[in-house]
């Protein structure tokens, strides 16, 4: 008995090398004809990959060029007939954003449905090849596409010139040939030191399509997973790199119409790597064939009767028990257990002699094998440094013994059904938990992914504390600033102000006009929108506005000595309402407090008399001086002179 397998039919095509001036991708070498990005608002359903909202192309100019650098995005806007359009009652919404980077920001533009940028060219440069950013012997350039708003789906293609230029990209999300059974072709590049290699796609559906990878040095092919619709698939392939090579990825169009997927590759430390659309120039000519159809069964055989004689020739017919209830009378039968297990296979063969020794009986023991099926929960999002629980219990297998190997995304891997991890960096981690039943058949292994997001908490920075001094004629106004306020993740942040008088205002830079001067405590909170624990964070400035009071002492004074004379100072006022502390220097090296105060005089003189007028809020304007002129008077001294 043996396991069912398919046919192959191998066919061979030879890779040939364009020459023209300008190339372009997808289509060029890797036959696909156009990158696709869907609008924030499109459904997972559509293919809209939520864990990768952007798509960046990366192209590497050689420093021997001479050439200038162009750039060309065909149909850049949703206005082309080949977008894809979600919702017919928001018609053509998407907003699309192409942005050109070298050593820095060289250009970005928005397309949204504009006419006149469908079906047609619109081209970023020409630049110089230095305008790039120096990487290696070579300038890198990068196209960088993201959406802004609306949820139709954006299909392009980029042209690039000088045809020396190379370009590649980490995720590479493709519109799909659209006849059943076309070939579209990728190359990832796998740096030397690698033993395996994580083959990832997303969206992949048996009827959207099926993939492979052809390894060049060991000529093996390896089935790649099908992924569900708006899932990931992941396959674990070894590849012992001695020396960095490029392998290729073969995508097999399937039925669906419309097909969209997504494909990444990582290496054994989780490191996303780069994919090209050629094989690159040391294999060139190197002969494709065509991968074998069956994915790995191990549940499924194929029994066969046909090799039962009898020694008179007579006519023979066959009854299949196989162990599970079923049974079959076919000499040649293909069975599919349910259940994983060991099964005991019974035939019996009878000839047409009606004797008793007409029918003989033999056995023989299959083992079904089935992938457990993989599940581990794990929350959506959580906080840099807090621990995370990855709990794979609800996993289920009809094996005793299960390894449960995870794969946390950042570099590090763990053991066991239950774990726990602190990730102490923000973003985005697929983690991936391959559980094997160790019965070692090609199903032992089953995979699960979830993309986690790990939040770190935002920096809420309100500015200095505010000290104002104003003019009686002036508004309380005071301008706050919060531009400093950051986050770890690079998330935009909201902003709202508590000004601490019952208001409360929003926006990263506000202007506040208070009621009155007086001390207040503002409050800055800024929220990263994730929804995690620590998502937001506030921050507190002090608030101090006061306007100085107006002394007023009164009018100059004429008195004679040893005269008490009455100072007032009660019609000083203050802008504020604070209450005024009243201090009088007389002049004369007496000094008194008081709103009224009395003071006598003991010699005659001219004396500047200041009353200063104090509020209380400490501020450097709390206090204002006033002061006017005593001039005091003596008795004339009679003198009688007699001769």
């Amino acid at each position: 008995m043996k396991k069912l397998f398919g046919f192959v039919v191998l066919s061979f095509s030879i890779i040939t090398v364009s020459t023209a001036f300008a190339y372009s991708l997808p289509k060029d070498n890797s036959g696909a004809e156009y990158f696709y990005i869907f609008g924030p608002g499109a459904p997972a359903t559509y293919g809209a990959n939520k864990d990768i909202p952007d798509f960046a192309l990366y192209i590497d100019v050689p420093q021997d060029e001479n050439r200038d650098v162009l750039i060309s995005v065909y149909d850049p806007s949703t206005s082309g007939r080949i977008d894809e359009i979600v919702d017919r009652d928001s018609y053509r919404s998407t907003v699309t954003e192409f942005s050109i980077y070298g050593s820095r920001l060289l250009d970005n533009k928005q397309f949204g449905a504009e006419r006149k940028y469908a079906r047609t060219y619109y081209n970023f440069g020409p630049y110089s090849k230095i305008q790039g950013a120096k990487v290696g012997d070579a300038y890198r350039f990068k196209l960088e596409v993201k959406t802004l708003q609306g949820n139709d789906n954006n299909l392009f293609k980029v042209k690039i010139l000088p045809d020396t230029a190379r370009a590649f990209s980490m995720y590479i999300p493709l519109r799909l040939l659209a006849k059943e059974g076309e070939k579209m072709y990728l190359y990832p590049e796998i740096p030397a030191g690698v033993r395996e290699i994580d083959v990832e796609n997303y969206d992949l559906d048996p009827d959207g399509g099926t993939s492979a990878l052809y390894d060049p040095q060991t000529s093996k092919y390896y089935l790649i997973k099908v992924s569900n619709t708006a899932e990931w698939s992941h396959t674990i392939i070894p590849i012992n790199s001695d020396s960095p090579r490029r392998v290729e990825y073969i995508i097999t169009k399937g039925t669906q119409r419309n097909a969209n997927a997504g494909f990444a590759v990582k290496d054994d430390r989780g490191n996303l790597l780069p994919i090209y659309f050629d094989v690159g120039k040391p294999q060139m000519s190197v002969i494709k064939t065509e991968p074998p159809k069956e994915v790995p069964v191990c549940n499924v055989f194929t029994f066969d009767a046909t090799g039962s004689y009898d020694p008179a020739d007579q006519k023979l017919s066959f009854l299949w028990d196989f162990g599970d209830g079923a049974t079959s009378d076919k000499p040649i039968v293909t069975h599919a257990y349910e259940k994983a297990g060991n099964y005991k296979v019974t035939l019996k063969v009878t000839n047409n002699s009606g004797l008793e020794c007409n029918s003989a009986t033999v056995t023989q023991v299959v083992r079904a094998n089935m992938a457990p099926n993989v599940v581990f929960s794990a929350p959506d999002i959580v906080c840099r440094g807090e621990n995370v629980t990855f709990d794979a219990g609800a996993t289920t297998s009809n094996a005793y013994r299960l390894s449960y190997t995870w794969d946390l995304g950042d570099g590090t891997r763990a053991e066991g059904q239950r774990i726990t991890k602190v990730y102490d960096r923000g973003g985005r981690y697929n983690v991936v938990l391959t559980v094997d039943d160790n019965e070692g058949t090609p199903c032992s292994k089953g995979i699960f992914s979830k993309v986690i997001r790990v939040n770190s908490l935002p920096t809420a920075n309100a500015g200095g504390d505010v000290k104002i001094c104003l003019n009686a004629e002036q508004e309380y106004k005071v301008n706050f600033d919060g531009t400093r306020s950051s986050d770890p993740d690079g998330d935009s942040l909201t902003y709202k102000w508590d000004f601490g008088d019952g208001s409360t205002g929003v926006g990263s830079k506000v202007s506040h006009v208070y009621p009155k001067g007086g001390n207040y405590t503002a409050r800055l909170i800024v929220d990263d929108g994730s929804g995690a624990a620590c998502s937001s964070s506030e921050d507190t400035v002090d608030i101090r506005l006061n306007k100085a009071p107006v002394a007023d002492a009164g009018p100059n004074l004429v008195c004679c000595v040893d005269t008490e004379n009455i100072f007032d100072g009660s019609k000083s006022s203050d802008p504020d309402g604070d209450p005024l502390s009243y201090y009088w220097d007389f002049g004369d090296g007496a000094k008194a407090e008081g709103v009224r105060v009395k003071h006598v005089y003991t010699k005659p003189g001219t004396y500047n008399v200041t009353l200063m007028a104090k509020d209380s809020s400490g501020a450097e304007c709390g206090s204002s001086v006033d002061s006017f002129v005593a001039t005091v008077h003596a008795k004339p001294v009679p003198v009688i002179k007699t001769r």
